[in-house]
């Protein structure tokens, strides 16, 4: 019997991973670029990464799930330099454009949005960077 669940947990992780490089490896390759910004105002920010489609579910399989990256807005978009804790396959280098990010919701202390890559990202960040990024998305995108 325990070891009919253990697989099952195996086949569903494989089949439905959620680790955080999953993630990285999905905007990586929907937005991974060479160039970098010039400047990073937001040093460090926590990002919390999972689906789109899981949003609210808690994962205690996986308890790290927040990357930290250095961030710049600017009228092409958001831009996000990798800092840690282990890149994967994360490009190093990340412009994500201001058309490819839908607010969902300002709420405590975090704003979430989905990163609209080739299949959706669901990203909460704190709420300072959430506000700042929020008011570069059209009113008609929120």
């Amino acid at each position: 019997m325990v070891f009919g669940v253990l697989a099952a947990v195996v086949v569903f992780q494989l089949v439905y991973p959620k680790r955080p490089e999953f993630f990285l490896y999905r905007l990586s390759k929907s937005f991974g670029v060479n160039e970098r910004a010039p400047d990073f105002p937001f040093k460090n920010e926590s990002f919390f990464v999972r689906s789109a489609l899981e949003r609210g579910r808690i994962d205690a399989h996986f308890p790290w799930r927040y990357v930290h990256f250095d961030v710049c807005l600017d009228k092409e978009g958001v831009w996000m330099s990798f800092v840690g804790p282990d890149p994967g396959q994360c490009a190093p280098s990340l412009l994500v454009p201001w058309n490819r990010i839908k607010f969902v919701k300002h709420w405590s202390n975090h704003s979430y949005f989905t990163f609209l890559a080739n299949e959706p990202v669901g990203i909460t960040v704190r709420r300072q960077l959430g506000e700042a990024i929020s008011r570069h998305i059209a009113p008609w995108d929120k």
